[in-house]
C-alpha cells in the first residue's frame, strides 16, 4: 500500500455553499512520457470533476487563441511579459480544469499543485492562472506554492487595488473561486481605511479557503473600520469584474472615505 499523503483540511467547512473551479495552463515542449510520481509531487491523481489535456498549439490553434485573446492574459502579461513571450511562442500547454466534486478538504488542490510542479518538471516554462491574472514561472511556483508542502491561499488569491470615484479606491480580490467562495469587494475606500480592508480581505481569505462562507446580511466587523457594514452576495459566476459570486461589504455612503 502507498504512503498517505499529507492531509489539506479544511476546519471551517460549510456543505453546499459553493463548488471550486480550477483553471490552469502549464506551456512548453512537455514530455509526458514519464507518469508523475504519487509521493514526490503530492498528488493522487487528477481531482475528480477536473481533466488534465495536453494542446499542440499548431493543431488546436483556436483553444491557444482563446486564452491568448481573453482579458484575463492581457493582464497578466502586462505584469509578467517575459513569462507571456515564453507561452506565447510554446509549442504545446497543458490544461488542468473543472469543476471539483468533492471539495470537504483541500486535497483537490494539493493534487492541482502538485501536477502543475510535475508539468513544470517535464518541459513548463510559464504557467498561467487566469482566476489570478498571473503568469507563474516553475521556479516561482516550486518556492511558493510547491515547496511550502502545505496550503497557502494567500498565493492563490490576489487582493487588489483599483480607481473608485471621487479619488478613492475599490479594493476586491481574485482567485476565491478555486475553492468554491466568492470574491470580496469593497467600494469608495480612502487612504485611511485601505490597510484595515486589506487585513479584512486576509483574514476572510484564510476563513473562506478553510471552507467557511458569507451569506448576504452578514455584518463587517473588525477593530478598525467604522459600524454598520454589512456583506451582499452577488451568486452570478460570469459577472465580468470577477469571473466568480462576489461578497460587496457595504458601507453607508462616505463612511470609508476618510477617517472620522
Amino acid at each position: 500500500m502507498p504512503d498517505a499523503l499529507p492531509a489539506w483540511p479544511r476546519p471551517n467547512f460549510t456543505p453546499n455553499a459553493g463548488q471550486p473551479f480550477l483553471l490552469f495552463a502549464a506551456f512548453g515542449a512537455l514530455d509526458l512520457s514519464v507518469p508523475i510520481d504519487r509521493d514526490r509531487y503530492r498528488a493522487a491523481g487528477v481531482p475528480g470533476g477536473c481533466e488534465l489535456l495536453l494542446y499542440d498549439a499548431a493543431v488546436q490553434k483556436s483553444s491557444f487563441h482563446h486564452l491568448r485573446d481573453s482579458a484575463a492574459w492581457q493582464q497578466a502579461a502586462d505584469e509578467a511579459p517575459e513569462l507571456a513571450a515564453l507561452a506565447k511562442c510554446a509549442r504545446q500547454f497543458a490544461f488542468l480544469r473543472g469543476h471539483v466534486r468533492k471539495s470537504f478538504t483541500l486535497e483537490y488542490l494539493r493534487d492541482a499543485v502538485g501536477i502543475i510542479e510535475y508539468l513544470g518538471d517535464r518541459g513548463a516554462t510559464a504557467i498561467f492562472d487566469p482566476h489570478t491574472l498571473q503568469f507563474w514561472s516553475p521556479a516561482d511556483w516550486h518556492a511558493r506554492l510547491f515547496a511550502p508542502a502545505k496550503p497557502v491561499p494567500h498565493e492563490h488569491v490576489l487582493i487588489l487595488e483599483s480607481e473608485d470615484s471621487g479619488g478613492l479606491a475599490w479594493v476586491h480580490t481574485r482567485g476565491l473561486r478555486k475553492f468554491g467562495r466568492p470574491d470580496l469587494s469593497v467600494r469608495g475606500v480612502g487612504p485611511a481605511y485601505r490597510d484595515r480592508v486589506v487585513d479584512l480581505f486576509n483574514h476572510y481569505v484564510d476563513y473562506l479557503a478553510g471552507g467557511g462562507t458569507i451569506l448576504s446580511g452578514d455584518r463587517v466587523t473588525l477593530v478598525g473600520l467604522p459600524p454598520g457594514g454589512i456583506f451582499q452576495v452577488d451568486p452570478r459566476l460570469d459577472h465580468e469584474e470577477f469571473q466568480n459570486a462576489h461578497a460587496e461589504c457595504v458601507w453607508p455612503p462616505g463612511a470609508l472615505a476618510d477617517n472620522h
